[in-house]
């Protein structure tokens, strides 16, 4: 008997076979929550769950039609196990770490070791928790959460990474242990390296440069203030503009006044430098905090690494909220070793220009380049040793253009040898699926990948944007982020269950759009638009004639005008269950 969940209650005992057996000896009773799988039974196959990924946060309109439209509808919500919840590092850690031990009666969530130098970190979950706590109670309680742990973010700044993680104090800790070599934090963005997304925002307001010294005076700043000693990067590409970029590296903050900041430009004194200010509309500024972390790297892996030993250790067999215990209803973690819960490895071209020990690719001792996988191989083991009380799934990725999938078929090799503290085998997934995949062709191999490891208990898979109806080519583009689209949910979902997937995460609105009705768009112009009281579009939908648009396509709807086929809602009914 395999048990999926990896979580369950002993009532008289039980024992574990080594995990190569792919067995569960059971001696009396057994009481388990979710689904068992049984492997080989007559008529068992897979079981798939359906997850609403990143819902709406309580108190907004969306939250209050999403929840009545398809977790709480009594013919629905069935159809959709529960709910995939960003955990963003930032929103838990607000503080920089101390040299204050941990004491007596902190516990292991709120107050962890640095696992490399002589500083603690400290946590507070309450805000967060209280947010959450909706998905514990909604349907009579009978949805599920699954854990998904960011430590950093893409988008024009980064806000989920703390900020001390790049300051000078944290990372000269590492010098007395590691030596100076290891005391660095490197970042990635536009400015410095032309990766993308991490733009910044634009100088903008009134700036000068002294022809002497080269220093830049922002005299009328509105982004987010900075501090006096922050490292900025401003301009654009690797060869700076000699008027205004900062040097590749960044330049810190000179000094910082309420309105305004100064730093230091390339730009080589004396008067060889001109004074005019430059366009605020093409030159951007971001500081090393708001940028992408190299997470292989000491400071960053190192804090890190204790974040996720509190996240572990708050959501275990103790986890309550309000003096409610509500363990049982915790279903997956998954852990982001890059952007959000994935391990994508960026701007690998310009990072392999680094020197050794900071080189994204270190040649290993079998050939090829090893410097990312061995950092996930890292942090896999280091979950492993914490013995999480949940199922684990891991992220698989391959890098950049054209796809190396090597990395993604190491990955997944690398997660199927882990196991949670009840030894069942970690899992891994995509959150890349779309209308554009095959089993010729599919994102980050993960149709390859499953193929190699069907009995695995997790085998996840993310739509990568929002769906487009009926495009089954990816006439649209199939590309991650706002106003970019994955196709057709009908085409990418079928093709997910019937590739072996056991957990698919669809984006809330695509669930709204199968099941809601005038909640996703009350219909207006004889059908061509929606009115007042339908979801919001955020950054996702580009106008209300969009939402009409996928609506009367594959909506369902009692409207008078309705001319959508339901087609979302039987998918996803027929997804749903076992296979």
């Amino acid at each position: 008997m395999k048990l999926r969940t990896g979580r369950f209650v002993l009532i008289a005992a039980l024992a574990l076979v080594p995990l190569a057996t792919a067995e569960v000896n059971i001696y009396g009773k057994i009481k388990t929550r979710g689904v068992v799988n049984l492997p080989g039974q007559p008529g068992t196959h897979q079981f798939t769950h359906i997850w609403a990924y990143a819902p709406p946060s309580s108190g907004s309109s969306d939250n209050t039609t999403f929840v009545a439209d398809v977790i709480a509808n009594a013919t629905f919500q069935q159809y959709v196990d529960g709910v995939s919840l960003p955990v963003a590092w930032s929103s838990i850690e607000g503080s920089a770490p101390t040299s204050t031990p941990c004491g007596p009666s902190e516990t292991p969530d709120n107050c962890q070791p640095d696992p490399m130098v002589p500083t603690y970190h400290r946590y507070i979950w309450t805000s967060f928790d209280s947010s959450i706590s909706q998905w514990f109670t909604v349907s009579s309680g009978t949805k599920l959460v699954n854990l998904l742990i960011f430590g950093s973010a893409e988008g024009t700044t980064n806000p989920v990474t703390p900020s001390y993680v790049t300051g000078s104090n944290y990372i000269s800790l590492f010098t007395a242990p590691y030596g100076s070599t290891f005391a660095r934090q490197d970042v990635v963005n536009f400015p410095q390296y032309s990766c993308s997304p991490w733009t910044g925002r634009s100088l903008g307001g009134n700036v000068a440069r002294n022809a002497t010294s080269g220093v830049v005076t922002v005299s009328s700043w509105t982004g987010q203030p900075f501090t006096s000693g922050d490292t900025i990067f401003v301009g654009g590409f690797q060869t700076p503009n000699t008027n205004w970029d900062t040097p590749l590296g960044g330049s810190p903050i000179t000094s910082v006044t309420s309105t305004g900041f100064q730093y230091q430009s390339a730009c080589p004194p004396p008067s060889t430098c001109s004074t005019i200010p430059p366009s605020t509309a093409t030159v951007t500024v971001i500081s090393a905090a708001e940028s992408w972390s190299v997470p292989y790297e000491y400071p960053y892996k190192s804090a890190l690494k204790a974040f996720w030993a509190a996240a572990v250790a708050h959501y275990g067999p103790s986890f309550t909220i309000s003096g409610t215990n509500y363990f049982a209803q915790l279903n997956y973690f998954r852990f982001g070793g890059s952007v959000g819960s994935e391990w994508y490895p960026y701007c690998t071209t310009n990072l392999a220009g680094l020197s050794t020990p900071y080189k994204f690719q270190e040649s290993g001792t079998g050939g090829g380049f090893t410097g990312w996988t061995d950092y996930y191989a890292e942090m896999t083991s280091y979950i492993q040793s914490l013995s999480p009380p949940l199922a684990v799934g891991w992220s698989i990725n391959s890098a950049e253009v054209p796809p190396m999938t090597s990395y993604a078929d190491m990955e997944a090799a690398n997660a199927v040898t882990r196991s949670n503290g009840f030894g069942v085998r970690n899992g891994f997934g995509s959150q890349g699926l779309s209308a554009a995949d095959s089993s010729g062709s599919s994102a980050s191999n993960w149709y390859n990948n499953f193929q190699t490891h069907l009995n695995i208990p997790i085998l996840e898979l993310q739509q990568l944007s929002l769906s487009w109806p009926n495009d089954t080519t990816c006439s649209h583009g199939c590309q991650a982020g706002s106003f970019h689209y994955s196709g057709d949910l009908k085409t990418w979902l079928l093709f997910a269950w019937q590739s072996g997937a056991t957990d698919i995460e669809i984006y809330w609105r695509d669930l709204e759009l199968a099941f809601g009705d005038t909640g996703y768009c009350p219909l207006i112009s004889g059908g061509t638009d929606c009115g007042a009281g339908g979801i919001s579009l955020d950054n996702q939908l580009t106008g209300t004639a969009q939402k009409a648009m996928f609506f009367q396509a594959v909506g369902c709807s009692g409207q008078s005008g309705a001319t959508g086929d339901c087609s979302y809602k039987s998918k996803v009914e027929g997804a749903h269950g076992q296979h």
